[in-house]
């Protein structure tokens, strides 16, 4: 028998779970002597095979044989238990009715008029937490909106790959923002000089000298500095993310890249969204 660690009740031994507290029952390794959990196969210390503990040995004592064949039982008279019964209580025999019978329920089942009908809905928990998530980017919002409540929508993007830029500025333009597109960083820094930019996404392809070059002179500008500068590499090019960060870069966003990496690399670098479109969220203007 296996005793629960718990509740210690005896169960079987092949029994995985109390059948009292549902606990599971534990074994321990017979290599290193750690508890394990019936249900696992090996030791979760050694990695040894875990043998259950033998069934215990059939009791002592005679063993009833097993009737195997049909055996004829001798046949009993048919006997009358009401009239018996009848006979020895002296009730009246019964008469039939002499018209419609009325079944009536000796308990009926009256109906609450404030009882609900039906079970009321369980709570969206998953719309609970992005109500709760909008509340606290609300109040963040209200603390980064500057004095004059005019947010800035320029966001320059250097990215060599067509269908990530695209899908980059599809994301940005749903937030809200006006995306300004260049194909070199010569074309980049001169978008730059002429339009604020509140973001720069720099994507790092095979020419990442040249955008680690662009994100030192963006982050020592003094007129139309970008408030984030944010740089897209490759996992496997180390490399060039840390170039990116000496060179002054606030984020380094891993291809690929998804909606909510783009918002929530904003929000960190304190870039307010114009427009939220996530659960729970309301427009910022």
């Amino acid at each position: 028998m296996a005793s629960c660690p718990a509740c210690e009740r005896v169960n079987p031994l092949d029994a995985k779970y109390c059948s009292v507290c549902g606990s599971p029952l534990v074994m321990r390794c017979p290599a290193c002597g750690a508890i394990n959990v019936r249900t696992r196969s090996a030791c979760h210390h050694c990695r040894a095979a875990l043998v259950p503990a033998p069934a215990p040995d059939a009791p002592e004592g005679p063993v009833l044989p097993v009737l195997t064949d049909d055996v004829a039982l001798p046949e009993l008279p048919a006997v009358d238990w009401s009239l018996s019964l009848r006979s020895d209580l002296d009730l009246p025999a019964p008469s039939e009715p002499d018209g419609p019978v009325t079944v009536t329920d000796p308990m009926p089942l009256v109906a609450d008029a404030d009882a609900p009908r039906h079970p009321p809905p369980l709570p969206d928990r998953a719309a609970q937490k992005a109500s709760r998530r909008a509340r606290v980017r609300r109040a963040q919002l209200r603390q980064r909106l500057p004095a004059d409540g005019v947010l800035a929508t320029d966001v320059l993007v250097l990215e060599a790959d067509a269908g990530a830029r695209a899908e980059l500025c599809q994301w940005l333009e749903t937030f809200g923002f006006r995306t300004h597109l260049a194909s070199s960083a010569a074309e980049a820094e001169a978008l730059s000089l002429r339009v604020a930019n509140v973001a720069v996404f720099l994507g790092l392809g095979r020419d990442a000298t040249a955008a680690a070059d662009l994100c030192r002179r963006l982050r020592e500008r003094v007129r139309h500095r970008p408030q984030a500068l944010i740089a897209i590499g490759d996992r496997d090019r180390h490399a060039d993310r840390v170039r990116m960060e000496l060179a002054g870069a606030d984020a380094v966003l891993l291809r690929p890249v998804g909606r909510g990496d783009v918002a929530r690399t904003l929000e960190a670098c304190s870039v307010v969204l114009p427009r939220d479109p996530r659960r729970g969220a309301t427009p910022a203007g």
